[in-house]
């Protein structure tokens, strides 16, 4: 879908990044990767700013070709499958996190199922319930809890990442142009 006002580079770079398929979501959902692309544009970047003004415009044209290809293929899916990514952990996290502090359950059940445990269970629970406030033991079994729930966290991940896209296009456009009028 076209972004208003915008010209036909940044929708395409959009629609290409929207197309991610299930391996491109696994892909994107190694943290390497992530860091990866992040080097690679700073990268790009640095080179620009240090060598550009010594290029022919030739040169130049091939660093914008490989400067938009590495932008459409690898920065804005990893980035925005990224933030989709800590956007719905966190709201995952944020949700399970409420309902244990407001219902009551959770850290104290824990110990109590830990305290049946035979020959050790006790001391266990009573060590759990000597050294952690209740509030920072629910904090730790959502942790837990939004971990189990990673297959429906990736899976709303990659649902919402076509949504972040667009603005990322858009960012790594004006940065591009900042790069080129300077």
């Amino acid at each position: 879908r076209p972004l208003r006002g915008r010209t036909g580079a940044v929708e395409k770079r959009v629609t290409i990044s929207t197309r991610a398929t299930q391996k491109d979501v696994s892909e994107m959902a190694d943290p390497q990767k992530l860091l990866s692309t992040v080097k690679q544009l700073s990268e790009k970047m640095n080179e620009f700013s240090t060598n550009s003004q010594a290029w022919t415009p030739a040169e130049k044209d091939a660093w914008r070709a490989e400067y938009s290809n590495l932008v459409d293929t690898v920065a804005i899916p990893a980035l925005s499958f990224a933030s989709a990514n800590l956007i719905v952990s966190t709201a995952f996290f944020v949700a399970i996190l409420t309902l244990l502090n407001k219902s009551g359950r959770g850290f104290e059940d824990v110990t109590s199922l830990i305290e049946g445990i035979p020959l050790f269970g006790e001391n266990i629970s009573r060590a759990l319930a000597k050294n952690l406030d209740s509030g920072v033991g629910n904090g730790i079994l959502a942790l837990v809890l939004v971990d189990l729930l990673a297959p429906l966290v990736v899976a709303a991940a990659a649902i919402i990442t076509p949504l972040l896209s667009p603005w990322y296009a858009e960012k790594l456009e004006n940065i591009r142009n900042t790069l080129e009028q300077r």
